[in-house]
């Protein structure tokens, strides 16, 4: 008698081949997710890092175009500085969410917390350079996660 058809160990098989697939594929999709998140707010991190640093040297910039020292309000700002688009001076550090406005992101009166906090570090080095740090830091699944970007900044005239 020839037996047609499958054995139940045989569909047993299956059925596990089938779900270890599924389980797999569903990982896999929940990781490309978590990544593309994680990597959408790092590269939104990357801009706010940088605008701190543009909006440092439009200090130094202005500090020179109204004949004050170069520095002129930089240096206190050792121990971390906030800054708004929209400003011409550094403020201390409150540990505040950037904010979403219309189209801009800043301290002002958004309509709704981004995940980002900025913080500024100008350091002296010595009377015609100073290291500037800006940190934008954020949390994403449970972990904190920052980007630091560094810059010198230096006394044109000397």
């Amino acid at each position: 008698m020839s037996n047609k058809g499958f054995s139940l160990i045989e569909l047993i098989i299956v059925i596990f081949v089938i779900f270890v697939a599924f389980v797999t594929a569903y990982s896999v999709n929940q990781k490309i997710i978590s990544y593309g998140l994680l990597s959408g707010s790092r590269f939104q991190a990357t801009y706010l890092a940088q605008e701190g640093l543009e909006l440092v040297r439009n200090i130094r910039d202005s500090n020179y175009i109204s004949g004050n020292l170069w520095n002129n309000g930089l240096a206190s700002c050792q121990s971390g500085c906030q800054i708004d688009y929209d400003d011409n001076s550094l403020s201390p550090y409150n540990d505040s969410f950037l904010k979403k406005e219309s189209v801009f992101i800043g301290y002002g009166n958004g309509v709704r917390n981004t995940l980002f906090k900025r913080r500024i570090v100008v350091t002296p080095i010595s009377d015609d350079k100073m290291e500037v740090t800006s940190e934008v830091f954020w949390q994403a699944q449970g972990k904190r996660n920052s980007v630091i970007l560094k810059d010198f900044l230096y006394d044109w005239e000397n």
